[in-house]
């Protein structure tokens, strides 16, 4: 296994950074919306399969998506955010597990995987994105999909305003040659 943990960054301490405090931080930026936007493009793609959510935390979509029938799985590398996930109500309808996105092998293919909310910019080195494109596509089962929600700066507009929000979608169809 590579060794991803001498990066210490965002990354790797996110859930220790944020664990106790997430929900409220999430509920102050009126994520909630954008959480609602999320389970309702995934629902077409999880229902009746197998789901895994990259950076889990503490469930905000595995938890919806779990209630829409899907069997939902969660890997995060903070093991303060998977326990809030599971003290949540349904938080057992997740199973989870702790380990690193950026290489993973969990002895389950997937229907589908998810990473949202920008989770995969908290890889900062290409080693790490490359390592999760990698256990991804061995993760997946045959026409299986993966799904990455990124954020993506207003270029007109650098003083720090923030992000577009807005759904824009692209389809990238991978196999063994390409992406």
């Amino acid at each position: 296994m590579k060794d991803h943990a001498q990066v210490k960054d965002a990354y790797t301490a996110y859930g220790e950074i944020w664990g106790d405090v997430y929900d409220e931080y999430v509920e102050a930026l009126n994520e909630s919306v954008e959480n609602a936007r999320a389970v309702n493009f995934l629902t077409p793609f999880a229902r009746n399969g197998t789901t895994l959510e990259l950076g889990v935390g503490n469930g905000h979509i595995a938890l919806p998506l779990s209630a829409t029938g899907a069997s939902v799985h969660g890997l995060d590398n903070s093991q303060r955010m998977l326990a809030s996930l599971r003290a949540k109500a349904g938080g057992d309808s997740v199973t989870t597990h702790l380990g690193d996105m950026a290489e993973f092998d969990l002895g389950t293919q997937y229907d589908l995987v998810y990473c949202v909310n920008s989770t995969f910019s908290l890889m900062v080195t290409v080693g790490q994105q490359i390592g999760c494109f990698e256990s991804v596509a061995k993760a997946l089962k045959p026409n299986g999909r993966f799904v990455v929600h990124l954020y993506y700066p207003d270029t007109e507009n650098f003083s720090g305003a923030g992000f577009y929000g807005d759904q824009r979608t692209t389809v990238i169809h991978i196999d063994e040659r390409r992406a």
